[in-house]
């Protein structure tokens, strides 16, 4: 898994993670890794992007049982963010 943490003071904690299932993570790390200290005015940005993994809707409670739900669960139990924003992709044929 590829983190990157972003800290300056006071502000509130946010979390950007992208890959989240499937074959995600192949395209989400291009925006993860863009983002540079200076798009940053205060607070702290936690960056993630997982790798491949088996699809599982994160809709689906059992997502959160997997390897991949669980650790998101500890990321966001751990940071306690403010923000938490999932950064997901779609092929072509599924923006209908």
């Amino acid at each position: 898994m590829f983190s990157r943490e972003i800290v300056k003071d006071g502000g509130p904690t946010r979390i950007f993670i992208g890959g989240v299932h499937g074959k995600e993570g192949l395209t989400t790390i291009n925006l993860i890794k863009k983002l540079k200290d200076d798009d940053v005015d205060d607070g702290k940005l936690l960056l993630y992007n997982c790798p491949e993994s088996k699809y599982i809707s994160t809709l689906d409670p059992h997502y959160y049982q997997s390897t991949m739900g669980k650790k998101i669960l500890k990321i966001i139990n751990t940071y306690k963010p403010t923000i938490y924003v999932e950064l997901h992709c779609y092929k072509p044929e599924s923006y209908c």
